[in-house]
């Protein structure tokens, strides 16, 4: 060991000695015992004064630890908006993440069933504004928690050495919690200023409950003191209540949803409480402003709900604008399960949800990040960041290939267009599966599956195919105006419309899923139409042929206007006449 380190261990040391030598002090003095000689160690305050008794060479002993001088406002620099952002809706998932993990920790306790607990979500008229409440019965908090865990920015109770304290034995008995960073309560400034958290602990009787109440945000300390009349706890354990700053239907409140077509729609609290939380393992009841309730979540209902009220669920009920789920899809939702039964979902794939509106990956059973052209649930696995905004599925490459093989069976009978069919096999590729029987390109109006295309290469010697689905005006060649060319372009009926990108499934930060999963690279296979296609030139083939790049014909406009673009052309070489001698 560095004499550095020996001489730090030794400082660490004699603070911890002092420390413990002041506080019996204290003790006997408050209960009137009789006090030890030593109540504390000389110069254990400072490094600075122990250096002048036990001296160093060649080096200064300066405190360069890393510390926050004003906790109050990294919390409220860090924390909040400045961290989650503005969205309204982020502060609701944490304060349900909270509840539920509570419950978690609950259903733990012997005795109690594993379907045990009840979340409620309301919204309350008062006089003194609208107020957003959470409530839940789990373990609950003491006043050692209250003051002291819950303030802390950056510890959670689940990771702390306050957890073997409060509840010991819980982790041993298979507690999983999904909070990880001790940040998420502070979301719920980005709400109102005025918040109040009553708890007891789920052992303690009801004259322990304790309220903690902010009435100016961080900006003061906020109070404890006992619960008033409206404030006690009969049924839950813990309630966090907070003053809407905005009014929930205004510009920026917790309803309001601001559309691209600029037309403001408003999310009816049930249905937004059941989209973030489309997998949860708690049930969750709602009480609205009229003090109705309803159910809206009912614990791991996502493993029994019919299709499309699954799917429609994910997609927030009452936003106008968003594709409707059919029956066709939402028949379709499968479990992604391994042999051994571990759990990695309900999806399906759904082609034309292209705007990650009708598929999410959660962290535990919460919303996290939407996923294009899949419909249902994936579980994610360990949040990529603080804010638990973002996560890659944890489903292996095995058991997502095997799935995606099974929707490429289940897509044809769907009702699709060939167009959202032949997108279909893009998606069922990219993910490793098999596309069977469903059609990976385009010729007129019709899809091709692969056998279609084999019997077509062994009957031609060129074949020209474009790259992509479909072709889009470009008004530096087009001598037409873009209406026209959208309403009145034909494709020639020879050409292939093929797709040679991945579909954009899921990005998170630099990453791209699925193809950032381990051994994606050494899965067999076509990972793309093009790629399927070029295998099929050359079963039908062989490696007689030759592949360039080429302007030409690929439709018209209005019976006219010749479009030309560039494709990729296919051709047969002549076999070899060329004997040895």
């Amino acid at each position: 060991m560095h004499e550095s380190d020996a001489w730090w261990l030794c400082f660490d040391t004699i603070q911890m000695i002092d420390q413990e030598l002041r506080g019996v002090d204290a003790f006997l003095e408050e209960t009137g015992r009789p006090r030890f000689k030593a109540h504390h160690v000389k110069a254990a305050e400072s490094s600075a004064r122990l250096a002048r008794y036990i001296e160093t060479a060649g080096w200064r002993p300066v405190d360069t630890r890393l510390r926050v001088t004003d906790v109050a406002a990294l919390v409220e620099r860090l924390g909040g908006k400045r961290l989650y952002g503005d969205d309204p809706r982020v502060a609701l998932r944490e304060l349900i993440q909270n509840a539920a993990d509570a419950i978690r920790a609950r259903r733990c306790v012997p005795g109690i069933s594993a379907d045990f607990g009840v979340i409620t979500v309301a919204l309350r008229d008062r006089s003194d504004g609208i107020w957003l409440e959470v409530q839940d019965n789990g373990v609950g908090m003491s006043t050692s928690v209250l003051t002291g865990t819950l303030l802390d920015f950056g510890a959670s109770l689940w990771r702390s050495s306050a957890m073997q304290q409060e509840h010991p034995g819980l982790v041993g008995r298979g507690l999983n919690a999904s909070g990880r960073f001790g940040i998420g309560f502070f979301s719920i400034f980005i709400l109102g200023e005025h918040v109040k958290v009553t708890s007891r602990r789920y052992a303690a009787a009801l004259i322990d409950t304790r309220t903690l109440e902010f009435r100016h945000g961080l900006a003061s300390r906020p109070v404890l003191r006992d619960p008033s009349n409206d404030e006690g706890l009969v049924d839950c354990r813990t309630r966090v209540s907070v003053r809407l700053l905005k009014a929930p239907d205004e510009k920026g409140g917790l309803l309001h949803r601001e559309m691209l077509i600029g037309k403001p729609i408003l999310t009816a609290l049930p249905a937004l409480v059941a989209s973030l939380c489309p997998a949860l393992d708690v049930r969750i009841d709602i009480v609205d402003r009229s003090e109705s309730m309803h159910g809206v979540v009912e614990a791991s209902d996502w493993r029994v709900l019919p299709g499309k009220q699954f799917l429609t669920r994910i997609m927030v009920a009452d936003l106008s604008w968003l594709p409707r789920p059919s029956v066709a899809i939402g028949d379709n939702l499968r479990d992604l399960q391994s042999p051994d039964g571990t759990q990695y979902g309900r999806a399906c794939i759904h082609p034309t949800a292209r705007a990650a509106s009708a598929g999410v990956v959660t962290i535990g059973g919460l919303r996290a990040t939407g996923l294009g052209y899949i419909g249902g649930v994936l579980f994610g696995g360990e949040p990529e960041t603080v804010v638990r905004n973002a996560a890659l599925p944890a489903v292996p490459s095995s058991v997502l290939s095997a799935w995606a093989t099974e929707q490429a069976q289940l897509l044809p009978e769907s009702a699709l267009s060939p167009r959202f069919c032949v997108r279909g096999a893009c998606v069922v590729l990219s993910l490793g599966g098999d596309p069977c029987n469903l059609s990976i390109a385009l010729m007129g109006d019709e899809g091709k599956n692969r056998t279609e295309l084999l019997e077509l290469l062994v009957e031609v010697d060129t074949v020209r195919v474009f790259k992509g689905l479909s072709v889009s005006y470009d008004d530096s060649r087009d001598e037409m105006k873009e209406g026209l060319f959208d309403d009145a372009f034909v494709a020639d009926s020879d050409l292939v419309f093929l797709e040679v990108k991945y579909p954009d499934i899921l990005t998170v930060g630099s990453q791209k899923w699925p193809q950032c999963m381990p051994g994606y690279s050494s899965i067999p296979g076509p990972r793309t139409p093009f790629d399927a296609f070029y295998a099929l030139v050359q079963e039908a083939w062989g490696n007689e042929f030759d592949q360039e790049a080429e302007e030409c014909r690929v439709g018209e406009v209005d019976g006219f206007y010749e479009i030309t673009r560039e494709v990729i052309l296919f051709k047969r070489s002549a076999p070899s006449t060329d004997y040895p001698a």
